[in-house]
């Protein structure tokens, strides 16, 4: 007998298969972040067994979609000091203690050997409208006051830019470590 409700599931599923983001991979590099190296703890958080961080798999203004598993809506934009302050309203996993990672901890779950987007797409996985855009990092550059790290997750290897602190740009959150 077929259940109404997967149907509806299959057939959201199919019609947004489309937008779904596959990385391009080098078939020869080994993997920075294969599957393994994470666990998956509540719906939408995922641990870095390597590190002991806890990641938002969505980024700051998605929901995590657990009937797609992936994370669904448009992501939101923040300038550098409204970035630093997201994690203090952001309650997932029954967690509280959200913040900003650091640019150390975000290189973390930077795919080396993929690009478009250099980024797990199975332990971050999105609707396909967020993985080419730039995320703040807690750093600030030490001579520049008016600007601060943050990483492009379009490119295959790890770009590092620095950015006024004015500009907008999206946030991924963690918790642990620091």
């Amino acid at each position: 007998m077929i259940n109404i409700k997967s149907i509806i599931v299959l057939t959201a599923v199919c019609l947004h298969a489309p937008l779904l983001q596959a990385a391009t991979c080098t078939p020869d590099a080994e993997e920075t972040t294969p599957n393994d190296r994470f666990q998956i703890i509540t719906e939408g958080t995922v641990t870095d067994l390597e590190t002991g961080l806890m990641w938002d798999r969505c980024a700051l203004g998605q929901a995590w979609d657990n009937a797609l598993q992936i994370c669904t809506g448009t992501a939101s934009t923040k300038n550098w000091r409204q970035a630093t302050r997201s994690g203090m309203d952001h309650t997932l996993g029954a967690f509280s203690d959200w913040r900003l990672p650091n640019i150390k901890e975000l290189q973390t779950i930077i795919e080396t050997a993929c690009w478009r987007p250099a980024i797990n797409v199975t332990i971050f996985p999105d609707d396909g409208f967020l993985q080419f855009h730039n995320y703040w990092s807690s750093t600030p550059h030490v001579v520049y006051a008016n600007q601060s790290w943050l990483i492009n997750l379009d490119a295959g290897y790890i770009r590092i830019d620095l950015m006024d602190k004015d500009s907008q740009h999206e946030v991924r959150l963690v918790r642990g470590g620091n």
